[in-house]
This record gives C-alpha cells, structure tokens and sequence, in this order.
C-alpha cells in the first residue's frame, strides 16, 4: 500500500484532479490483497486522516459526476483495479458506493 504522507512533494500529489487520485487508492486492490474488505480495512488503518479525506471527496465527486454514464463509471472502476465484482455481489458503482459510507464511518 502506498502511504501518501511519506511523499517528500505533498503539492504533487494534492494538484492530481479527482480521477487521478481514485486511480491511486484503487492501486490497493489487486491480485496480491488477502480481500477487497482487507486490502481497505488495511487503507483506513494506515493512511492519514487527510488522505482518507481526499479519498472520500473524490469518490462523491466521482459518484455525482454527471458527465459520465453509469456504464463509463463502472468501466472506469474496472480497468484501474484488480476486483472481481462478481465475487463480491456487487457492481463497481454498488462498491464505490460501500466505499464511501466506510470512509465516512471512519471519518465519525
């Protein structure tokens, strides 16, 4: 798992748009994690609270951008991480959406 905070150029990272930076917390979920539900258990446990933060925020932005269709959402989703929604029984957007309300549990 990449921990942000130990970036030296924090601005680097904080001026990546919103979709850029969903591609970096999705990198936690590939072929390597013991589980989704792990691989973010392990995320909330060990990033900061400011990351968790942005995390949170570009996944509402991402889940009200109406730019996109629901299907370019769920593609998005599926080519930058390594899940097998079907194991799971839920669709990418379903996931995104368990995601948030996670982040927002820790959050409290």
């Amino acid at each position: 798992m990449v921990n942000f905070d130990n970036f030296q150029d924090h601005n680097v990272l904080e001026d990546l748009d919103s979709e850029c930076k969903l591609i970096l917390f999705f990198g936690n979920f590939h072929q390597d994690m013991g589980s989704v539900e792990e691989a973010l258990g392990s995320y909330l446990n060990k990033q900061s609270e400011k990351w968790i933060k942005i995390t949170y925020d570009c996944c509402i932005e991402f889940l009200n951008d109406h730019t996109k269709t629901q299907t370019d959402k769920e593609l998005f989703v599926m080519d930058n991480t390594q899940i097998y929604f079907h194991y799971i029984e839920m669709t990418p957007l379903e996931w995104i959406e368990y995601v948030t309300h996670r982040i927002e549990e820790r959050l409290k």
